[in-house]
């Protein structure tokens, strides 16, 4: 893979495309997936403004790009130049304890 955020992106979907399934309740997982990847959130951050998460480097690449008035902002709320804060460290615990099994049928966990 490439070097950089967008080299950790292709790598995270290429093992996120391995996935095959996920081991916990599917309802319990619910809003748990960055809204701009789609995928479970990993190293998630919050937005102060919507409360939305997002996986790190997604919500960082996505802020990288700054609009004709050098401002960025929130894909969900629109709040220009937000503010993100780490997750919840019990939805981020439910999320590290998930686990994930690929198509070789090898169970791993999330984190």
């Amino acid at each position: 893979s490439g070097g950089g955020v967008q080299g950790q992106q292709q790598e995270i979907q290429e093992l996120v495309s391995m996935i095959k399934g996920i081991e916990r309740d599917d309802e319990l997982l619910t809003g748990m997936q960055c809204v701009i990847c789609t995928c479970l959130l990993f190293n998630a951050k919050e937005c102060l403004e919507c409360d939305k998460a997002f996986c790190s480097l997604c919500i960082d690449s996505w802020l990288s790009k700054k609009d004709a008035d050098g401002k960025s902002s929130c894909p969900n709320c629109k709040q220009d130049d937000p503010k993100f804060k780490k997750l919840h460290r019990g939805v981020q615990a439910l999320l590290d304890d998930t686990v994930v099994v690929c198509q070789c049928d090898t169970k791993l966990k999330f984190d």
